[in-house]
């Protein structure tokens, strides 16, 4: 598989913040367009963050949800995602296919370095709202090493497209006001976040919130 260059990473990850920005620009009086994931469930290498990081995204969760109906996400199942795996509707979460991720990721470990991620604001394309994170090096590093690890094991890792945080996936169509627009522009980012481990978990998209459903192994950072 060939790779961005971090350079590249970032260009490309930039690019999918502007488009967010861009869309925002002309929100009010449309409706949200329902997450395509909703009843999706998916295994997941991700990192966890620390708990102010993970309050910070609840609260703005719960309060984008009491705005405009939205899945949300409680403090537990907060994450930046390195890559889902199997993600689908008919998604099982086999034994053996987790352990083998187990497996990937502890032949990577010795490579992995903790990184740092720099969350200066919220975005909103009117279907879902994320935090713009920005990452040093290391977070691109990581993923490449995984991805190559899962590579030399026979499975196909996607790389990230950034390092943001998912904080709220719209579920139906409603109307976008002023007042939800104005909760992403004017509160405040949660700044730098160093994350704590990195996990290999299941996770399920459902009607009401997204949820981490089972943690198979953590990796301390």
């Amino acid at each position: 598989m060939d790779m961005l260059t971090y350079e590249e990473f970032i260009e490309k990850q930039e690019s999918i913040y502007q488009k967010f920005r861009n869309a925002s620009q002309d929100l009010v009086g449309k409706k949200t367009s329902p997450d395509k994931h909703i009843g999706k469930g998916s295994f997941g290498i991700v990192y966890k963050h620390p708990k102010n990081v993970n309050d910070a995204v609840e609260f703005m969760s719960q309060k984008f949800s009491a705005i405009i109906p939205t899945l949300f996400y409680f403090a537990d199942s907060v994450h930046t995602t390195i890559s889902d795996y199997n993600l689908d509707f008919d998604f099982e979460p086999e034994a053996s296919v987790a352990q083998s991720l187990v497996d990937i990721v502890e032949k990577a470990a010795p490579n992995i370095t903790q990184p740092t991620i720099d969350y200066k604001g919220w975005l909103f394309n009117g279907s879902s709202v994320v935090a713009e994170g920005y990452p040093n090096e290391p977070f691109y590093e990581n993923a490449v090493t995984l991805v190559r690890a899962a590579e030399n094991s026979g499975i196909e890792l996607r790389m990230p497209w950034g390092a943001h945080i998912t904080v709220a996936r719209a579920k139906a169509e409603n109307p976008i006001t002023q007042q939800a627009l104005k909760l992403i522009s004017s509160s405040p980012a949660i700044g730098r976040s160093c994350p704590e481990s990195l996990d290999v978990v299941a996770f399920y998209i459902g009607k009401e919130e997204v949820k981490i459903t089972r943690t198979y192994k953590k990796f301390d950072l």
